[in-house]
This record gives C-alpha cells, structure tokens and sequence, in this order.
C-alpha cells in the first residue's frame, strides 16, 4: 500500500520539514491572533499545523527504523525523554490547564528535535532543508528592514513587524523590532544569536554568488540587531567572540575581530548584569570643602591653601529591577520546594511570599521567573534542574566531539551562548526554532560534516 511505502512517507516528511523551515519565522501575535481572541488559539502558529499534518507519518518512519534510531541517537532520546518526563511528574493538578499545555508542548518539540533524526538520510535531503531555512532567513531580515525603513524614514509603524512599548528602562517610550516573530523582539534576538556565526562560517567556506549572499545576510542581521534593544547582545557577542577564536589564526584582522568581541562580551555582560539587578532612577555628584588649612600633611600630597581638605561625594538613587525579584522569589520558592511547586504554580508561590513581604507587592503577576533553570527549579525541583542539564548535554555534546569543522563551531558557540547566556533572562525551550536548529546541526555534526555525498549508516 503506498500510503505507507517507506520512500514515500520519507518524502512526505521532508517537505513537511522543509515548509515547517521556511515559514518558522512568520509567527502571528498570541495576544493579537488572526483568528479570534483566544490567548491560547493565539499560541499555535501555522507551522504547528503543518506539524501536526506530517506527525502520523513522522510516527510511522521511527516505528519502521527504531532500532537504527535508537542506537545512533540515544544521547539525545534520553535527553527529551528525561525533559519531558520531569513536566509529567511535576503536574501536581490533573486539572490545571497549564500543565496539560506545557506536556504538549513538551512531547511536540521533543518530536521536532527527533524528526530530523528520523527523516534525513542524504546530504541532498539535508542541503533541501537548509536552503528553506536561509530562505526563511532572508524572508524575515528582509521584513525587518522594510519595517525600520518604514518607521525611520515615512514615520509609519507597521505593527507586525514593529513593537511600541509605552515604557521601557532608562529609555522610556520605544519602538523594538519584532521581526516576523511574536510576541517581543527577544525571539528575533536569539534566532539571530543563533544563525549570525553560521551565516558568517558560511561566508568563509561558499564560493561565487554564496558567498555574497551569505555575507548579505550576515550585514544585515547584524544591521537589524541593534533595533531589537535585547539583551540577548551579550550572547551573541560571545558566540561571534567563540566563532573568532577558530578563525583567529588565519590572519591579523581575526585577531582583531577576537579580542574586540571577547573585550565587548565581558563588557556588555558586566553592564547588563548591574542594570538587570538594580534601576538607577538618578545619580547625582556634589563637591565641598571645609577650610580648615590645618590638616596635617606630608612630602607627597598638600591641601589648598584657600579650601582645605576637598570633597566629592556621588549619591545613587535605585530599585532593584523586576529581574533581581524575579530570581531571588524562584531561589526562595525553590529553597521551600526542593522538589517543585508544580508546573504552573509559579505565580500562585510568589502570592504567599507577597504576603509574608518578602518580595515587593504585585510580582505575582508575573507567570515565571524569565529564566531557564530557575524556572525549571521553581516549579520542577531538582528533577527540572537535572533534567535541563541532561538536554542541553545531549545537544552540545556531539557539536562538541566534532569541532574541528568550522559549521560545527559556530554552531557550537551559538547554542553554548544561548543555553547558558540567553537563558539567564528567558526560558529559551520554549522556542520552536532552537528545537529546530539543535536537531539539523545535530545531523550535520554526525553525518554531513564531510563533504562527500553519501547515505546515512545509521549505525553506531
């Protein structure tokens, strides 16, 4: 029966992927949906659908080649196995919705990842995925810079593309570039914080009109970047900075380029450490003398003779920003709760800990703590915590074995930046396409690394 002849249901996933890759971009708003006004139909994009679509056939192709599978993957089926097992034991309300979502969740991105573990067999059939994705690529830079165009030079927001906020740190009312992603800029950030080091690599190692092209995008992106005003620039210097250290050695401009990012990144996280820890409402600066000239005094400094002993003094006036709150409320649940509070009980521990005044009135409003493992520690314990790691393990530890290609680095640097780095501020496994760039890299590390066409072995 052809519906389930093994060629066939292969091609079927592979344009289900290759669709999935260059329509991963264009998300709409879950707050703003196109259909209605349900939050919750809000979050499923187009590319769940289509997802949705080729999952039974994605079912069918594991079944048939599990055994295979299994023996080349294991790291990394143990990993989402451990990630998505933590959420289950964690849902201590079989009628709490958020827990159901966030197991959905959980077992469609799990899929994601595993996809491309199951479905690409040739290079041919890798190469057809990485094109939709640059083309994905090139579809959302260049949405980008129609909406800064627009904004900067005709004085028009196009609310797709960018986001006003009334009320921003240090700089107030602002406007942030969203790209086609949704809902905050913060998205567009770390899909940039992860492409930007690939698109540069690729540069080095294309020929003819790809290299231009890749160098294109690479300009661009880096163009478009400043606009998002995320903090997600500390991660993507360290991943450029990462990237030059393999590149260091081919000429005195590397070297530049690597001690500039590397200085940049140290800089750019210290200061977004202390801003994401403390607001600074003012800073003021007062001079004073007291006119005593009796002061006793030495051969190696002399007061003046008309002021005596001089004096600056610097005042600070400041609040600890939402972040500070945010993570020191998650250690507090966490110490209470080594083993979680259960998933989506965040808010409803911060409630308890506003009434006990000791956190600031009102945080409570605030689903989670915007950070990756306190938020796995908050609601899931050491388990989540544990289970954080183990992923993240499983996806860096094959970039690791196979660094010496230059893709691989870059690649390498780009997830070690977003795992440790973006994560600080933001629970990054949410994001399709980080599910989706660890499950493609992954496949190059192992098979394609090497330029000569073959089939898959899947074999140890």
């Amino acid at each position: 029966m052809k519906l389930f002849n093994k060629d066939f249901i292969n091609k079927i996933n592979l344009l289900g992927l290759s669709i999935y890759a260059l329509l991963m971009p264009i998300m709409q708003n879950p707050y703003k949906p196109f259909l209605g006004n349900s939050f919750l139909l809000g979050k499923i994009q187009l590319v769940d659908i289509i997802f949705l679509f080729i999952s039974p056939f994605v079912i069918i192709e594991f079944i048939l080649d599990r055994k295979n599978i299994f023996a080349k993957y294991k790291l990394q089926i143990i990993g989402v196995l451990t990630y998505t097992l933590s959420i289950l034991f964690s849902i201590k309300d079989s009628n709490a919705l958020e827990g159901f979502i966030q197991l959905i969740s959980a077992i469609y991105l799990s899929l994601l990842l595993l996809t491309f573990f199951i479905v690409i067999k040739t290079k041919k059939q890798f190469l057809f995925i990485g094109k939709s994705i640059i083309v994905g690529a090139l579809i959302s830079v260049i949405f980008s810079i129609i909406g800064l165009l627009l904004f900067y030079i005709f004085d028009y927001s196009w609310p797709f593309i960018i986001q006003e906020n009334k009320v921003f740190p240090y700089l107030g009312e602002v406007a942030r570039l969203t790209g086609t992603f949704k809902p905050t800029a913060k998205l567009l950030s770390s899909y940039l914080t992860l492409l930007i080091p690939s698109f540069i690599s690729l540069s080095v190692i294309s020929r003819d009109i790809y290299k231009y092209l890749f160098l294109f995008l690479t300009i661009v992106s880096l163009m478009i970047y400043p606009f998002t005003l995320s903090r997600g620039i500390v991660g993507l210097f360290f991943s450029l900075a990462f990237l030059f250290s393999y590149l260091k050695n081919s000429g005195f401009i590397e070297k530049i380029f690597f001690k500039f990012l590397s200085i940049s990144f140290v800089l750019f996280f210290a200061i977004t450490s202390i801003l994401s820890t403390i607001h600074i409402s003012d800073i003021s600066t007062d001079y004073s003398f007291d006119g005593n000239l009796n002061h006793p005094k030495t051969v190696y400094f002399y007061f003046d003779p008309d002021k005596g002993m001089e004096k600056i003094s610097t005042e600070i006036s400041f609040a600890k920003d939402h972040y500070y709150w945010l993570k020191k409320s998650s250690i507090i649940v966490f110490n209470n709760n080594p083993f979680g509070v259960g998933i989506g009980n965040f808010s409803k521990s911060l409630k308890s800990l506003e009434k006990e005044n000791l956190i600031p009135q009102g945080l409570s409003r605030h689903p989670t703590p915007q950070s990756e493992f306190l938020y796995a520690a908050a609601e899931r314990g050491f388990l989540g915590v544990i289970s954080i790691i183990i992923l993240f393990f499983s996806w860096i530890f094959p970039l690791i074995k196979n660094r010496k290609n230059l893709l691989v680095f870059s690649a390498l640097g780009s997830l070690i930046s977003i795992c440790f780095i973006d994560s600080i501020h933001l629970e990054i496994t949410k994001f399709r396409f980080l599910w989706f760039f660890v499950g493609f890299i992954i496949v190059f590390a192992k098979d394609f690394r090497f330029d000569n066409e073959k089939k898959i072995s899947n074999q140890n």
